[in-house]
């Protein structure tokens, strides 16, 4: 007796009987043999366009990363001397911050972390508090790389917002964005739910319009 397991993964028993009532279908001889070298060439054939394309998806990988590189290096594209500093947009977005822990939609925890990261005049980068209290200290050795002229760097969150509160009605229809509905990459894509807003204000991360998503 044998044992076959169907599409499900179930186990399913294949005895004599009913192996002799399977139906076959037999070719000659020589066209069994032109048959065999037939699928000799064509799997082959079909073996390595599998490993071609196991070949592309590791250089489209590689490529995704070096064109990320790029850019968070500033040499994806070309640079306008009349931009606005970053450093300008970064006050910019510090005075927003402040601004929202006074309508109560960011507590003030959520900014006191935020740092500025400057040029001093020896060359180096130093970093201090954004609230202008304690000392800047050195953070040369951190620098991975050299940016262009008029970016900034900065920790991660200070020009984030992370979890805002929002005061509506609980009837109000929102969007609700679970993480699987986000698509992978860096573009921004997802699929999103409408539910009413008592149903999500609590339990779950809120977002505000124009906020940026994304999954890696």
């Amino acid at each position: 007796m044998c044992e076959r397991k169907d599409r499900w993964g179930h186990q399913s028993n294949i005895n004599a009987r009913k192996l002799k009532s399977f139906l076959i279908p037999v070719p000659p001889l020589p066209e069994q043999r032109r048959i065999v070298d037939a699928l000799d060439k064509y799997l082959a054939l079909v073996d390595g366009i599998e490993r071609d394309w196991a070949e592309l998806d590791s250089l489209f990988a590689r490529l995704k990363s070096k064109v990320l590189d790029l850019a968070v290096r500033g040499e994806l594209a070309e640079h306008d001397p009349g931009d606005e500093p970053a450093c300008e947009l970064l006050a910019r977005i510090r005075e927003e911050k402040l601004a929202m822990v006074g309508r109560g939609e960011l507590k003030p925890k959520d900014v006191k972390g935020d740092t500025v990261v400057f040029t001093a005049s020896d060359g180096l980068r130093y970093e201090k508090r954004a609230d202008g209290k304690g000392e800047s200290r050195c953070i040369e050795g951190e620098i991975p790389f050299e940016i262009p002229e008029g970016w900034s760097w900065c920790r991660l969150l200070t020009p984030v917002a992370l979890d805002p509160k929002n005061d509506v009605d609980d009837e109000t229809p929102a969007s609700f964005l679970p993480m699987a509905a986000i698509e992978d990459d860096f573009r921004n894509k997802y699929h999103s739910e409408v539910r009413r807003w008592k149903e999500i204000k609590n339990g779950f991360t809120q977002f505000a319009d124009g906020f940026r998503v994304f999954s890696t």
